[in-house]
């Protein structure tokens, strides 16, 4: 035990360089994983959306919403447009959607409108 602690170097090598190591390491993955999955706080998704019913369309021109919606009259051209980064995201809602929904009720058993993304 009195070899060990009288050894500067194995004391420096065995014990504060490996915590120094890991502190380093992970500090350095930290910041990166941070920079990769955030975003910055002005960015305004762009959405394409077919059929856009009305109330949500409301809702994105008063400001409630924070995405600028982008019409889009062909869910594979706005596919198109997704694959070529000139969208975010492709919402296409099913025709009649806003009337579907309200007339939806959970004890039907039947599958709710969905939204395909």
């Amino acid at each position: 035990m009195a070899r060990f602690f009288g050894d500067k170097r194995m004391v420096v090598g065995t014990i504060l360089l490996p915590g120094l190591l890991i502190f380093v390491m992970y500090t350095f993955m930290g910041s990166a994983l941070t920079n990769q999955f955030t975003v910055d706080e002005d960015f305004i998704p762009k959405v394409g959306v077919v059929a856009l019913p009305d109330s949500l369309g409301q809702l994105a021109e008063g400001g409630a919403l924070p995405l600028e919606l982008v019409p889009v009259t062909d869910a594979e051209q706005g596919k198109a447009q997704v694959t070529g980064e000139e969208l975010d995201v492709l919402a296409v809602f099913p025709a009649g959607f806003d009337q579907a929904v309200a007339a939806y009720t959970p004890a039907s058993g039947e599958r709710a409108p969905a939204v395909a993304l």
